[in-house]
């Protein structure tokens, strides 16, 4: 029986070609194998994905998009995956089949609409995203709404009724009696690790792209989270995104602002964003400066983000601390087809200081390579590490972080 859902992916490709030239069919793996050490406590997985996705033409204005992933892993004694936790780091590339999207779209009204399963992306994804890093990708049960009017403004909509996470469908509301924390948590999962959440969530983006090398949005997004509700807050924001090229010179700078009202929280948290960027021929250098408030008590949530990408490939600060969080952070970006380098080093800082006046987290230095092998192939290597900042007896542990990911695509 287990066999079944990865023989059901590998026979779509003969069911696509049955159905005709309106029926596109692609097939791509991803293997990997991944190294966790926290505070000396290291954890060890490697894990395939299989995804079968097929995008279907059913009249001139109705498509169709599916997508099935059947994720098997091994070395399940030496890591916990965020469905079972047996003592050692979490990495989680949970096992199990996940219907990632299922969704139509068709044009109302000069409106391109989505409605079903699928996967949402903001910008950089620093308020909604995927997180494609993990093979369980974070897919919404949505209705979506894109309407791009003459005079350049683009305007985006999502109704929000649910959201599957990385966790996958077996973290239920239930722990197995075998989990190391199941007599701390009576049996009930904690509802940060479950892999739903129902929501009654609204997102509005409105984009103005009339120049040449500026681009405006403004957004608000308004998460009800009826699973978490810890996780629901108001949150309205503005970013500007200027870009320019000179001959072989180039000039970037991005700028986001935004404000937050939490329902269980009488002071509005804030966020601010500034990255100053540069680069010539294969070599580009970025600066920046983020900013997450929290005033002891609360902090600026990002809950349906890809935080992966921020903050370090360590994963330290996924939750901001109730003290808020600074990152001051340098970037080298290197392409030289088929290779690419990333190099980022961090330092982070508490917003507030803590009873000892330290407010020092620690650096962290990251760093990723890619080498695309042809047009289907590509082998990638990614490692952080963190180190705290141990004159302030820092309660952060040392963290390193290895993955090293091959993922191969056919197109039928």
């Amino acid at each position: 029986m287990r066999c079944l859902p990865a023989l059901l992916i590998f026979a779509l490709p003969c069911a696509a070609s049955a159905l005709g030239d309106r029926h596109d069919f692609n097939l791509n793996f991803r293997s990997r194998l991944a190294a966790l050490d926290v505070a000396e406590n290291d954890g060890h997985a490697a894990s395939s994905r299989i995804r079968a996705n097929i995008q279907s033409q059913w009249a001139n204005n109705l498509t169709s998009t599916f997508e099935l992933d059947y994720v098997a892993s091994a070395l399940k004694d030496e890591h916990s995956d965020g469905v079972r936790f047996n003592g050692k780091p979490v990495i989680p590339d949970a096992p199990g089949v996940d219907l990632n999207q299922a969704f139509f779209s068709f044009n109302i009204a000069g409106a391109d609409t989505q409605v079903g399963r699928q996967t949402l992306s903001w910008d950089e994804e620093r308020f909604i995203g995927h997180i494609a890093v993990w093979q369980n990708e974070q897919s919404f049960d949505a209705l979506s709404l894109r309407y791009t009017s003459l005079n350049n403004f683009i305007f985006n909509y999502h109704y929000i009724a649910n959201t599957h996470r990385i966790f996958g469908i077996d973290a239920g509301p239930a722990l197995r009696s075998t989990d190391l924390n199941f007599a701390a948590e009576g049996g009930k999962r904690p509802l940060a690790r479950r892999g739903r959440h129902r929501h009654n969530t609204h997102a509005i983006q409105l984009a103005y792209e009339g120049f040449d090398y500026h681009k405006f949005s403004w957004f608000f997004l308004d998460i009800e989270n009826k699973t978490a509700t810890r996780l629901s807050s108001a949150t309205a924001g503005f970013r500007y995104q200027f870009n320019i090229k000179h001959g072989s010179w180039r000039y970037h700078t991005k700028l986001l602002y935004a404000l937050q009202d939490q329902d269980d929280h009488t002071k509005k948290l804030d966020y601010h964003h500034l990255t100053l960027g540069t680069g010539y021929g294969e070599i580009s250098l970025f600066a920046q400066y983020e900013r997450l408030d929290g005033d002891g008590i609360a902090a600026f949530t990002a809950s349906l983000a890809t935080g992966h990408e921020h903050q370090g490939w360590a994963d330290l600060f996924l939750t901001t601390p109730s003290q808020g969080i600074e990152d001051y952070s340098l970037r080298l970006l290197w392409r030289h087809s088929p290779w690419k380098l990333d190099i980022r080093y961090h330092r982070f800082y508490a917003v507030i200081d803590d009873a000892f006046n330290q407010n020092n987290h620690g650096d962290e230095i990251d760093f990723d390579i890619s080498y695309q092998i042809d047009k289907q192939q590509n082998f990638s290597l990614r490692y952080a590490r963190f180190m705290p900042n141990n004159s302030n007896n820092s309660a952060l542990p040392e963290v390193q972080r290895v993955f090293a990911t091959y993922s191969l695509r056919f197109n039928f």
